[in-house]
């Protein structure tokens, strides 16, 4: 069958209608490449809650408190109780690892520790410029590592103070969300965070003889005697490739970039006895026996320069094993999950250890697969970093933000759901974020993972018979507690983190979804259909700006979903099943007039001005002011007088 046309945009809503738009409408298949996810709901689709460290009677979110010279003082800091690589801010990071962040002529290579809004600063080359002559409200600095000028619009031109957004309330009931969903009227369009100007991107591909540099490949070779092993390229980790089918390269692995959260894709078993194999894609030996992980970038022959890749305690370690019995053929502990799990020192950045953490399955089938019916067996891999103390790590999963603290775009939307243990009350975090299905099939279970910011549609298909419909019908209309299929399984969270930093210990940091009654659907038997069937599920995120207007951090206010209903009719006319579609559509909402910067203007002149450079490269003196445009009518006086002071 085919798969059901699906976007995933920036939001449309969240456009400026003075920019010029570009934006890539994405089909499902696409999508399914890079965010697709097998789902099995179990209690490692969360991530555990620490009741110790909960907070018992959290204080209220305030919203004045971004409006602060220390709010969103460190946006690089993405991993708790990690070191992130090149944030210098980060307080993770001992005074060794900043050490590392240097170049070789030992100028440091750090992430800027504040967010600078992109469209509030122009770059030149610095070559072409003489001198700067700013206006107050205006900031220079030189970009020495690229060779720019650049210009960036710093504080209030009239005060010299720090601009804030106005500080923006919860929407705390389902009417606020909806109400403020239908007076938007103009939105605008939030910027990813860029990097790229803070150092040279040269830098990536420099080699470390003490450890690595962030972006290095892992070098990795090959067992040929207790002193020398044989460099085999890089460390690469199986995902999707074009058609979603498991590609043995489909990403390299680079230092301290986490393919976080795992990618899920489809083995394509022609032989099950070969794959089940030593070298087969079921087997775990194939990802780990006599391989070796370089210690550091440089790599080499010697086997004191690398690491084995060992099976970590804990783990499932199994060899898959091939049987026959009864017409049935199976592989059992074959590959289901497998991570990688790289640890590095503190110091220098030298990895340490390389495991692997396996869950494995039993793949078995009455039909022995071939080239022409194949069988397709679901897996999924990651690879996350980590020190040596394993510090970042919770369910054997590296924890990461969304931002710190403001969402950035594109990156997960932290989900989750209320829970409580005596008398504390914690937010259990999805591990992959806010989700809705996609695909073909909803019984394939194939979930895409919802970016900030960015609108998405997406849906499947369910395959029913008319027994089936009318069951699912009446039974939806007559139990209060029964749901559509997968859209009930989409509504399981009901919290949703107001920035992209919120801790599940402190309950305040989550805004609560709230939802509207669910529609009673109506069988019809004269004409086999179901009537008002709520068979797409609507969120509307409302978000914010929040903090300075150069340091501007994104949160989400408010959200609602519902649920829009339509007619399933049985054709018999189409066989003995229809086809019947689900849809999931998350809209980003953002109302400007609800963080409007504080802007102060002077009281308008009775005269003309002029710009402080109107006499260039003349200089106006006006003692220790800063510099001023002067009307006309008396810049031509004090000119006749001979006045003016010019150097």
């Amino acid at each position: 069958s085919t798969p059901l046309h699906c976007t995933k945009t920036p939001s449309m809503s969240l456009i400026s209608h003075t920019a010029t738009i570009l934006f890539t409408i994405l089909l499902c298949s696409l999508i399914f490449h890079s965010h697709a996810y097998y789902l099995n709901e179990t209690a490692s689709t969360y991530y555990n809650i620490d009741y110790s460290a909960v907070i018992e009677s959290p204080t209220a979110w305030n919203p004045e408190t971004a409006r602060s010279d220390q709010f969103a003082q460190c946006v690089c800091n993405l991993h708790p109780n990690i070191c992130d690589a090149f944030c210098c801010c980060d307080p993770d990071c001992t005074n060794e690892q900043k050490d590392l962040f240097k170049d070789s002529a030992g100028n440091e290579l750090c992430l800027l520790p504040t967010y600078r809004y992109v469209n509030s600063m122009k770059c030149v080359s610095q070559t072409e410029v003489t001198f700067s002559n700013l206006p107050p409200g205006l900031a220079s600095e030189i970009a020495s590592q690229n060779g720019l000028f650049c210009v960036y619009y710093d504080q209030s031109p009239v005060t010299g103070n720090t601009q804030y957004y106005d500080a923006v309330s919860d929407l705390t009931s389902e009417s606020d969300v909806t109400s403020t969903v239908v007076t938007a009227m103009q939105i605008s369009y939030p910027k990813k965070m860029d990097f790229s100007q803070v150092f040279d991107a040269t830098t990536t591909t420099q080699t470390s003889t003490t450890g690595y540099r962030l972006g290095n490949k892992i070098p990795i070779a090959t067992y040929v005697s207790s002193t020398t092993v044989l460099p085999q390229n890089y460390l690469s980790v199986s995902g999707p490739g074009f058609s979603a089918e498991c590609n043995t390269f489909g990403q390299f692995g680079t230092f301290q970039e986490r393919i976080h959260p795992a990618r899920s894709c489809v083995q394509k078993i022609t032989n099950l006895a070969d794959a089940c194999a030593s070298g087969g894609a079921l087997n775990m030996l194939t990802y780990y026996d006599s391989l070796y992980i370089a210690r550091t970038s440089v790599g080499g022959t010697s086997m004191l320069s690398y690491v084995p890749i060992e099976v970590r305690s804990g783990s499932e370690s199994s060899n898959a094993t091939y049987s026959t019995s009864g017409g049935t053929f199976s592989c059992s502990s074959a590959v289901k999950k497998l991570t990688y799990i790289l640890s590095y020192s503190d110091t220098t950045n030298a990895i340490t250890k390389a495991e692997i953490l396996v869950e494995t399955q039993t793949v078995s089938t009455s039909t022995a697969p071939s080239t022409s019916a194949p069988l397709y067996v679901e897996q999924e891999f990651s690879l996350i970093f980590d020190d040596a103390s394993n510090s970042g790590l919770v369910n054997n999963t590296l924890q990461s933000r969304s931002g710190n603290p403001g969402y950035v775009l594109g990156s997960v939307v932290k989900a989750g759901r209320v829970e409580t243990q005596d008398s504390l009350t914690a937010v259990q975090e999805r591990i992959n974020g806010l989700q809705v299905y996609s695909g073909s099939l909803c019984t394939d279970q194939v979930l895409v993972d919802v970016g900030f910011g960015e609108d998405l549609i997406s849906s499947c298909k369910l395959t029913l018979t008319q027994a089936e419909l009318e069951a699912l019908c009446t039974q939806i209309r007559d139990d209060s507690s029964s749901e559509v299929p997968f859209i009930s399984h989409t509504q399981l969270d009901d919290r949703l983190g107001r920035y992209g930093n919120a801790q599940s210990i402190n309950s305040s940091d989550w805004i609560q979804i709230y939802s509207s009654a669910r529609p009673s659907p109506t069988w019809t038997s004269a004409d086999a259909s179901c009537s008002n069937i709520g068979a797409t599920l609507k969120m509307n995120i409302v978000i914010a700006r929040s903090g300075s207007v150069v340091n501007e951090q994104w949160e989400v206010i408010g959200a609602h979903r519902e649920q829009l209903t339509t007619t399933w009719k049985f054709d018999t006319t189409l066989g003995t099943t229809n086809d019947f579609y689900l849809q999931w559509r998350v809209n980003f909402v953002h109302l400007p007039s609800q963080e409007r910067g504080q802007k102060l203007y002077p009281v308008p002149t009775l005269l003309p001005q002029l710009p402080n450079d109107v006499f260039y490269p003349f200089n106006l003196v006006f003692g220790a002011a800063p510099a001023q445009s002067i009307p006309v009518a008396l810049l031509v006086a004090l000119l006749s007088a001979g006045m003016i002071i010019v150097s």
